[in-house]
């Protein structure tokens, strides 16, 4: 007679773990990196001053500035929120002073949308501002963890990137960020951060 499960080594039994058994580890630590971005966002906010703007805000507001003139409906689609949503983030930035309508001189019915000089300077400051406390924190590692923080922040972006709805645009393809530091301009192509946040995240 073969051997039977009662037989077979106790290492042969437990060896392979199911998939059940697997979720709650890998639920656990999504959850706890979601905890450790969230811990960042927080810090970058703070270093924002007073003005912060929220996730959803500063994004769009960095497209305007990268795209204008830019049109609601493609602002909307670029930053993969409803129009209705997108509608109002553009007017909490413009009660802000960040961010103002002007007609299509083609179009009379179409409005689009530009940054105010507060609206480019903001980004501009704060992207620099941000970056330097990115450094601060980079430069207290040591070359291989800085290595590998760079390289999975990239992998984790381009995953969850992967798995976000693409506009028709193609947005979200190794696009600069506004951390970076870099002076937006209206040349560069690409696709910011995704964000999926309202006016008051």
């Amino acid at each position: 007679m073969g051997q039977g499960l009662a037989d077979a080594p106790t290492s042969a039994r437990t060896s392979a773990p199911t998939a059940a058994s697997q979720e709650p580890t890998t639920l656990h630590r999504a959850a706890a990196v979601h905890h450790d971005l969230i811990r960042i966002s927080r810090a970058i906010r703070t270093q924002a001053g007073e003005r912060a703007l929220s996730a959803g805000q500063m994004s769009a507001l960095w497209t305007i500035v990268q795209h204008a003139p830019i049109r609601a409906t493609e602002l909307a689609d670029r930053e993969r929120v409803a129009a209705p949503t997108m509608s109002r983030v553009v007017a909490s930035l413009e009660r802000l002073g960040m961010a103002t309508r002007t007609t299509d001189a083609n179009d009379g019915r179409v409005s689009l949308l530009t940054p105010t000089d507060d609206g480019r300077a903001y980004i501009e400051g704060t992207s620099s501002r941000k970056s330097e406390l990115f450094a601060q924190a980079l430069d207290r590692l040591a070359d291989a963890d800085r290595n590998g923080v760079e390289r999975a922040m990239r992998l984790l972006a381009d995953t969850l990137c992967e798995l976000t709805p693409r506009p028709s645009n193609g947005a979200c393809a190794g696009e600069m960020p506004p951390d970076t530091g870099a002076a937006p301009n209206t040349t560069t192509a690409g696709a910011q951060p995704t964000s999926t946040e309202g006016e008051g995240d």
